[in-house]
């Protein structure tokens, strides 16, 4: 964790153990999952592609948190901000 933030720059919050109240938006990501999956439901293999179509869903609804952009733009633009660096894992 420690890598990451010092890498990349960016900040991080931790949420108190019980405390959803906390991390509003996780916890409404959380009950649109359980739209499609309820809990105590079986995930297998041979869903994947049901999963990616309800990843791609949920990742292409806007959030008034993200000034209703989608946090697939968001997620976009927050790339576009980062800091060049050079790739020091990657194999040629």
């Amino acid at each position: 964790h420690s890598t990451l933030v010092e890498a990349l720059g960016m900040l991080t919050y931790f949420a108190d153990p019980y405390s959803s109240w906390q991390r509003g938006s996780n916890e409404n990501r959380n009950g649109m999952l359980r739209r499609y999956l309820p809990k105590g439901g079986s995930i297998t293999p041979d869903m994947a592609d049901e999963l990616q179509a309800i990843v791609n869903e949920i990742n292409n609804r806007p959030m008034r948190l993200l000034g209703y952009r989608t946090p697939a733009e968001a997620y976009q633009q927050e790339l576009l901000n980062l800091p060049h660096q050079p790739q020091c894992c990657t194999s040629i």
